[in-house]
């Protein structure tokens, strides 16, 4: 016997088609999100990518070192996807207790160990969540991650709903491989962020920058603080040894090629 209904054969089926039609990385994200809450209730959930935009070797432990880029959210707390790409992943336990080179599928309650219960991260930041994360990866390392989250009176995530993930991921997997790895980075951009070592989202800031954007047109656009754009503006102007936007924006227009 099937462990999906009718009705949820057709959610799962509907969710794969919006996988392969959607070509917009953030459409489509958030459509995965929300029509994945039909078949697995949550309380919040994002959905990160990963920065592909250098050429760093993808072993186990590299990938863990990458920057994610461009997070996004469903129901999450203000501010609270830039605490964890700031601070928190690193002491993510999905992250701390595993060396994975595939795609799967994981309860973050299934990688605790009792002192893990009273980290920072667990107590801190989830509150005592539970949590279940697919992480992706092709031949290329790490592409992303995607986190379901749930108050801890509504109970942890089921082996069924584990099971309806790894249905999908497969398809999350190929639609990110298609369509993310640096596929929208121009040469020059990638000549940059190697000289200066820079990561896909301080470039995205360059680009505004270029573009002749304030602070706060610069988080409007790119859907983040105006505290966060301080704090990429002042690595930007620590790696290229610059002071000022001015200074910037001539060490820009030195990479012609870079879009705007």
């Amino acid at each position: 016997m099937s462990f999906l209904s009718d009705s949820e054969w057709l959610c799962l089926n509907d969710l794969v088609l919006s996988i392969n039609s959607i070509d917009s990385d953030r459409e489509f994200r958030s459509t995965v999100l929300k029509k994945l809450r039909f078949l697995i209730p949550y309380e919040s959930a994002a959905f990160f990518l990963s920065d592909l935009s250098r050429d760093l070797v993808s072993t186990p432990q590299e990938w863990k070192t990458r920057v994610f880029l461009d997070p996004l959210g469903i129901d999450v707390p203000a501010g609270m996807l830039e605490l964890y790409t700031e601070k928190y992943w690193q002491q993510d336990m999905i992250v701390a207790h595993r060396n994975l080179t595939r795609s799967t599928v994981l309860r973050e309650s299934d990688q605790l160990s009792p002192g893990d219960i009273d980290s920072s991260y667990m107590k801190d930041y989830l509150g005592g969540r539970h949590v279940v994360n697919v992480s992706f990866f092709n031949d290329e390392g790490f592409l992303g991650s995607l986190n379901l989250n749930r108050k801890k009176e509504e109970g942890d995530f089921s082996d069924r709903e584990v099971q309806i993930l790894e249905l999908i991921e497969p398809h999350l997997t190929n639609r990110l491989s298609k369509w993310r790895v640096r596929a929208d980075r121009s040469s020059s951009e990638i000549v940059f962020a190697h000289d200066y070592d820079v990561s896909a989202r301080e470039i995205d800031v360059c680009r505004c920058v270029l573009s002749g954007m304030d602070n706060a047109a610069i988080a409007e656009e790119l859907s983040i603080s105006t505290g966060t754009v301080k704090k990429h503006l002042e690595n930007i102007f620590r790696k290229t040894q610059v002071n000022s936007r001015v200074g910037l924006m001539a060490l820009l227009q030195q990479y012609t090629a870079l879009k705007q």
